[in-house]
């Protein structure tokens, strides 16, 4: 304690010792423009305090986060059908628990939002202003989107020494109230306090929908949040006082930070959060408070004036009436409509591609089969996100000239594919897995995908083109279980993808081993459906000619030293329509023992799951890629003379997540070993983390156990 005092002394006398430049005791970290301002000796102290009172070790933390939204209409963008806007205004506190922070900031946006940029002061010294902050502005890329009108705004700071005060402001406006869909509370470092407040004018009828707030200390109110750091005051504007306005506000304080886990599910499913749904408008009452559209040329502010007044005192009561924007899935499906509306598909440079892709098909379902395969394996699947953020399909003809498209342009193009041969498609929005929403939530947050939907001899297909090497019976684990927004004529229909057992997702090992000296020595047999099937015929295809072997021997025998495979043979790896099924040779070494006339058999050779224990410390469930189902048939025949003394005990687990079964039985001249793994729901929720804990501790036991023989 007193090398970390001394040390503190130190920087705190050489920091005040200098008027113009700040150069820390280490002598490594950059001079310090005094025109930033400087750290004082109450700033230093109350560095040391976080520092003692946030054990995880931050090297900075947020005293306030405050985010107001203000909703305003603008009467010019009525036609356009987006005459609400938001504006986001945020103010923020940093206080550096470390000397030399390199601080970093990232702020998104995109062209249904403008960016103002970043205020930034440095210090709290009354030589400390707020100064505009250059910033980086760059394309957002992320989980393979290459091109998106997604951008994000980056500053980098340094906060020199321990106890460093940042102040940061920025706005970002929403040109549609729509597109302002969540705010989360929780961020990647600890917030003393986070508030979200909402002025919501008299004319509007927005719903705030709370999730995931169990477990947190969130303070809800109907009052308007004042600002108590006096630095900031002079950056907040007055509000008009003829609007008529109500507050929604959420504070909670104290908050760790939350990053990045293995195998985590979206955030939605575990960071709370709260959605925000502006589902009527009062035209009447919102004319008496219109506004120009920002930075457009606004009208003369003598007339403008006078217009607001004539406006607000003709508004009678009985026409006060509401109007839905998006106050339910109609609305939601009609703001759809409307912009694949707008696309002007051409299916002739493909029709002569068509003739060839069903030449000799005979059934419709194989021509639909031919198709749906031909646009999987010819059009190259690249997420990026383009026009209307992100929600406008291209166009059919551009997707098949260029030969790549994203979602809704493999779906766009699927789709006037088979309608050109008489098909009844039909574009299809859907929410993956990684969103924790429905339709019961009239908002454009549900979907993050787009697929088609066939309907042949009253039976309905949910293609998605972007799986490569799926079967048109059979779905991703990611949409399983979903609801879809179907086209339906003029109108739409609400239906759900099928959640397939666990079964589906089958892998199966059956072998038979002789025990020969200290060697297992057998043939074993493969069965692999489901998305360890599609996983691997993917490998297989993208793999060159010359390395096509290497991938099937990498799926018999792993990098482990103890297995060696050989002849290897498998079904037609070129055929998504079938199981894959595998037979090979098999020897696996170190798992048989001869002590004396003692024979020592280890049964499992491959051990899965024996390091997956969950860290009950982790804030996110365990979200699998799929759902998993491991089965082993291994029979291992008695040597003669030899007798079984002791087998490991069976291992029976269910739970509504997983299970395990294993089992030993003997018969008069061999053991057979059966398990199975399964997880049911390709995930691990939290409140199951100590039953799933407990499973492992007894399996991997149990692997450690020997089959006893003796002569």
């Amino acid at each position: 304690m007193r090398i970390k005092l001394l040390s503190i002394s130190l920087i705190v006398t050489l920091f005040f010792s200098c008027k113009s430049k700040y150069i820390p005791p280490h002598g490594k970290s950059p001079l310090i423009e005094s025109n930033y301002g400087f750290v004082t000796e109450k700033d230093v102290m109350e560095g040391i305090k976080l520092k003692k009172k946030y054990t995880d070790n931050p090297e900075y933390i947020a005293e306030y986060i405050v985010s107001m939204y203000n909703f305003d209409y603008y009467a010019d963008n009525l036609k356009k059908g987006n005459p609400i806007g938001v504006k986001e205004e945020v103010f923020e506190k940093y206080i550096a628990t470390k000397d030399f922070v390199k601080f970093k900031k990232l702020e998104f946006y995109n062209d249904q939002t403008s960016f103002d940029g970043f205020n930034v002061k440095l210090g709290t010294k009354p030589s400390s202003t707020f100064n505009k902050q250059d910033y980086i502005s760059t394309n957002f890329q992320s989980g393979g989107i290459f091109y998106s009108d997604a951008k994000q705004a980056q500053i980098a700071l340094d906060l020199p020494v321990l106890g460093t005060n940042l102040r940061i402001n920025y706005s970002r406006y929403f040109k549609d109230a729509k597109y302002l869909t969540s705010v989360y509370f929780l961020e990647g470092f600890p917030q003393k306090e986070k508030v979200i407040t909402l002025a919501i004018p008299s004319y509007l009828t927005v719903e705030i929908i709370e999730k995931n707030f169990a477990g947190f200390n969130i303070e809800k109110s109907d009052k308007k949040y004042l600002i108590k750091d006096e630095e900031v005051k002079s950056l907040l504007k007055k509000e008009k006082s003829n609007e008529k306005v109500s507050y929604i506000t959420y504070i909670l304080k104290d908050t760790k930070a939350v990053n990045k886990e293995s195998n985590m599910p979206g955030n939605s499913h575990n960071l709370p959060h709260i959605v925000v749904l502006v589902k009527s408008i009062n035209y009447d009452l919102a004319k008496a408070y219109s506004k120009a559209v920002p930075k457009e040329k606004k009208t003369d502010t003598k007339v403008e004036e006078k217009s607001k007044v004539k406006a607000k005192t003709s508004v009678k009561k009985e026409d006060k009436k509401p109007i839905p924007l998006i106050a339910n899935t109609n609305d939601l499906y009609a703001h759809y409509a409307q912009i694949v509306s707008t696309v002007e598909n051409d299916s002739t440079p493909f029709m002569e591609k068509l003739k060839a892709i069903t030449e000799g098909k005979k059934t419709d379902l194989e021509k639909i089969e031919s198709v749906f395969y031909w646009v999987q394996d010819n059009i190259r699947y690249v997420a990026f996100e383009d026009g209307i953020a992100g929600f406008k399909p291209d166009a059919c003809q551009n997707v098949f000239n260029n030969r790549f498209g994203d979602c809704k342009g493999m779906a766009n193009l699927l789709k006037n594919m088979l309608c050109a041969l008489g098909y009844d498609a039909r574009l299809t929005w859907v929410g993956t897995k990684h969103l924790n929403y429905d339709y019961s939530i009239p908002s454009i947050i549900v979907d993050n995908h787009m697929i088609c939907t066939l309907v042949l001899n009253g039976k309905k297909y949910y293609l998605d083109a972007t799986e490569s090497f799926i079967g048109i019976d059979d779905y991703a684990d990611r949409i399983q279980g979903r609801q879809v927004l179907v086209q339906n004529g003029p109108s739409y229909f609400i239906d759900t993808i099928p959640d397939l057992p666990v079964d589906r997702n089958l892998h199966l090992r059956k072998a038979t081993f002789l025990l020969n000296e200290n060697t297992l020595e057998g043939k074993m047999y493969e069965t692999i459906k489901g998305e360890n099937k599609t996983n691997i015929l993917r490998a297989f295809h993208y793999a060159p000619l010359n390395k096509k072997n290497i991938v099937l021997n990498n799926i018999v025998d792993p990098d482990d030293i103890d297995i060696d495979a050989s002849n290897i043979n498998s079904t037609d790896l070129s055929n998504r329509n079938i199981d894959i099924n595998l037979n090979y040779d098999l020897m696996v070494n170190n798992h048989l023992f001869t002590v004396g006339n003692t024979l020592m058999l280890k049964p499992d050779f491959n051990r899965e799951f024996s390091g997956n224990k969950a860290d009950t410390g982790r804030f996110f469930d365990m979200q699998f890629n799929h759902k998993i189902n491991y089965v082993y048939d291994i029979t291992y025949v008695i040597p003669k003379g030899y007798k079984v003394v002791t087998t490991p005990q069976d291992l029976i687990i269910d739970n509504a997540e997983f299970s395990l079964i294993l089992k030993y039985e003997q018969t008069s001249n061999a053991i057979r070993y059966t398990k199975s793994i399964a997880l049911k729901k390709g995930k691990i929720s939290k409140s199951n983390f100590k039953q799933w804990n407990d499973m492992i501790d007894k399996l991997k036991n149990n692997y450690n156990q020997y089959i006893v023989l003796n002569k």
